[in-house]
């Protein structure tokens, strides 16, 4: 007997959403602690929050993403305080929507995990502490941009790894005021940090890490754009840190008020750094002391109108220290320059010059550099509007090479070119072009020691 056979058919089911999940955001609410929570996964995620104009503890959530496996708008409980995002892996964005402006009296919280997470935030104000933390990645940029933007306490922004921007900024409609403390810490990458139209009552701190793998370090830029009247203000201490790269551009300090110290470290790399008024017109002021530091050729430009600057200049209320290195050039220029204390200014080698007018330098001012062929000028240029004035006893020593001094020399002299010293001004550079015509002594003597 022959054995019927059966035919059967191939065929493939069609992919339903168990097959392939869409991203999905789980929502929670704690009562207690007035704390919503929002919970990524490992797709790319994005969530945008809307205030209620009509009740500002009551928000309505939007995604491309299923919110509690639903498709949004989500709309949470009233009594909201603080928000917790945790976004996990994949690329993930959080956006706090600008249409009406968001008051949390608590904290916000956003770990973005691994990916490329931005974060982006319009007239949003927290009663406490911001904390942005990111997961290393190498394939883009994580970006924090905060416009219009205070908070209560602290703001500790944390990328572990690759390249980044952080922009605190605001815009004609209102200011950015941090009552607490700003630290941004990077790994290595590219990182750029820009601080405008901001004042932070604390400490200001950017801890960058290694360079990318081109050598990039990235830069720190504070400056005002949209107010013209007064200085923004820092009410503790400065800080900036690099372990390695250059920097892709120059950093800079504008238009600020620092009460407490200015410190940049700029290690290895090749830097060079502004101070000047900008949207002001005004100096900036350091009330503590100004350290600048570097294993490589740091070039400095203090009030020369470099860097967009307007001339006005920068004030020092203590001590200046520069102390750098490596076999480049360091170009210095100094003009409507004020230091209450010490000045301290060691160079590497190279062909160093350094250019100094229309200042005054109130405590003893040492300068040193190594060997190369080094230029030191010294109200030398035309158009200066002012004398410059050592308190105390200058040193100038430009270590060895084919080295040159002009001191209140130039052929064409105006009015303002001009040295007052106070006490003894010593100039071993080997080699000086001067004019005695233009020091002046108001303590007797002529102490110009060649």
């Amino acid at each position: 007997m022959r054995r019927r056979t059966h035919s059967v058919r191939q065929y493939v089911d069609r992919l339903e959403a168990r097959d392939v999940p869409a991203a999905n955001l789980t929502v929670t609410f704690s009562p207690l602690t007035h704390t919503l929570t929002i919970v990524g996964d490992a797709n790319d995620n994005d969530v945008t929050v809307k205030v209620d104009p009509f009740d500002l503890t009551h928000f309505t959530l939007n995604s491309s993403d299923n919110i509690n496996g639903q498709p949004s708008p989500f709309s949470t409980q009233s009594g909201i305080n603080n928000f917790a995002f945790k976004m996990l892996d994949g690329n993930d964005t959080v956006t706090f929507d600008p249409k009406v402006p968001i008051f949390l009296k608590g904290s916000v919280s956003i770990n973005g995990g691994t990916g490329v997470n931005k974060v982006a935030a319009t007239h949003l104000t927290v009663g406490k502490n911001l904390s942005v933390t990111n997961a290393a990645q190498t394939a883009g940029l994580d970006s924090v941009v905060l416009i219009d933007f205070s908070a209560g306490g602290n703001v500790l922004i944390r990328n572990a790894g690759g390249d980044s921007y952080t922009g605190i900024n605001r815009d004609a409609a209102g200011v950015s005021t941090i009552k607490g403390s700003l630290t941004v810490t990077n790994g290595t990458g590219q990182d750029s940090f820009s601080l405008n139209d901001t004042n932070v009552d604390g400490n200001v701190t950017i801890n960058n890490g290694l360079g990318n793998t081109a050598g990039v370090a990235g830069f720190v830029n504070i400056y005002n754009l949209d107010n013209t009247a007064f200085r923004s203000i820092i009410g503790g201490n400065l800080n900036v840190t690099y372990l390695d790269g250059n920097a892709n551009t120059y950093d800079g300090l504008w238009d600020t008020e620092v009460f407490g110290n200015v410190t940049l470290n700029h290690g290895p790399g090749v830097f060079t750094t502004y101070m000047d008024g900008y949207a002001t017109h005004l100096p900036v002021l350091i009330h503590g002391n100004l350290t600048i530091a570097g294993a490589g050729a740091n070039s400095l430009g203090f009030g020369t109108t470099n860097g967009t600057g307007t001339g006005s200049g920068l004030i020092v209320g203590k001590r200046f220290t520069l102390t750098c290195g490596g076999g480049l050039a360091e170009m210095l220029a100094f003009k409507n320059f004020q230091v209450g204390g010490d000045t301290s200014i060691t160079l590497g080698n190279g062909g160093n010059t350094i250019t100094i007018d229309d200042s005054i330098f109130g405590g003893r001012f040492t300068l040193v550099s190594g060997v190369g062929n080094d230029t030191f000028n010294l109200e030398a240029t035309t158009g200066t509007a002012s004398a410059t004035e050592f308190k105390k006893a200058a040193l100038i020593n430009l270590g060895s090479g084919n080295d040159l001094s002009r001191l209140a020399y130039n052929k064409t002299p105006d009015a303002g070119e001009a040295v007052v010293c106070l006490a003894t001004f010593e100039d071993k550079s080997g080699s000086a072009a001067f004019d005695l015509s233009r020091f002046f002594f108001p303590n007797g003597g002529a102490p110009l020691v060649l």
